[in-house]
């Protein structure tokens, strides 16, 4: 059986993520909302996530810790899930935080004041 090719799975998982949210887009869109989107199996295949977090102590906090795969995603894709993925926390928590790291909790992408990613090798 041919595999689709490795820009679509990420392109459609982004894609089911968001379209995880859009319902509650209309309204609220809430923590556990998008904690779930990014726990989603396709997305943790898609974007190599392999846990999500939040911290008690910090509730506006949300930790995305990434394997060795983020890196063999097409890294426009990469930053554009970044991008997504910001906006939907920051809607979710008001003056909301994303962190992507690696194993290693090294940052993997840095936000401007704009909310635009930049990959961090």
């Amino acid at each position: 059986m041919r595999r689709a090719p490795r820009g679509w799975l990420a392109g459609a998982a982004l894609a089911l993520l968001l379209g995880a949210a859009t319902p509650a887009l209309t309204h609220w869109v809430s923590p556990d909302d998008v904690v779930a989107g990014l726990r989603d199996p396709a997305t943790q295949r898609a974007f190599g996530v392999v846990d999500v977090t939040r911290d008690a102590r910090l509730p506006r906090l949300l930790v995305v810790k990434v394997g060795p795969e983020w890196e063999g995603v097409d890294p426009e894709l990469r930053r554009q899930a970044a991008e997504a993925w910001q906006e939907l926390w920051r809607e979710a928590a008001p003056a909301g935080v994303l962190a992507i790291v690696d194993a290693a909790g090294r940052s993997r992408v840095g936000f401007d004041a704009r909310g635009r990613a930049e990959l961090r090798p």
